[in-house]
């Protein structure tokens, strides 16, 4: 689901709903779908609320497992080799880490289901801040620079592929927050 929205942009932008037609909404929705994924792709995540999503884990051996998305609403079932454990078994921390109460998660692969709502209910604002910021800086240099890579004003269609260069280094700080931390491997890397 595209973050920001066209109320917003049209607003910013200081335009009524009559100063827009049907191909300038188009041509918004289809930035704000691209940008998210460009967002999603540099933070390695989505921004959408997931319910019921089921992890199959590897045990690790340790009293920590880390479920490796966050933020963590709710889990609502967790198993060992098929066992449902007792809820004061376990704790999920604000880091999105799966904590054993008296023991260790056994070292098996996928030996631990997760069951659990996680996500975001609605995007972080800075977050959506940013994809609107980059879908008005492209509307603006549209007509100004050789910035876009493709447009065509008429039918307000867009071709394009890398939003990098529109992306400031502030936007660039304000992301990094929301990257996902990469797995380790057996390697330690």
């Amino acid at each position: 689901m595209p973050i920001g929205t066209k109320s917003n942009i049209r607003t910013r932008q200081g335009l009524s709903t009559e100063d827009t037609d049907q191909a300038w909404e188009d041509l918004v929705d289809n930035l704000l779908a691209q940008v998210t994924g460009f967002v999603e792709t540099e933070t390695g995540r989505d921004f959408d609320h997931h319910q019921n999503a089921v992890l199959e884990l590897d045990g690790n051996g340790r009293s920590t497992l880390r479920l490796g998305v966050y933020p963590v609403i709710a889990v609502h079932r967790v198993e060992i080799d098929g066992i449902t454990q007792d809820e004061d078994e376990y704790r999920v921390t604000d880091a999105g880490i799966l904590e054993k109460r008296s023991s260790v998660w056994p070292q098996g692969w996928e030996n631990i289901l997760v069951e659990l709502d996680h996500g975001f209910e609605k995007p972080p604002g800075d977050v959506e801040l940013i994809v609107e910021n980059v879908v008005i800086r492209i509307l603006r240099n549209a007509g100004e620079d050789q910035s876009v890579k493709s447009i065509s004003m008429d039918g307000f269609s867009i071709t394009r592929g890398e939003f990098e260069e529109e992306l400031t280094e502030q936007d660039r700080k304000a992301l990094k927050k929301w990257k996902k931390p990469r797995q380790a491997t057996a390697g330690g890397a």
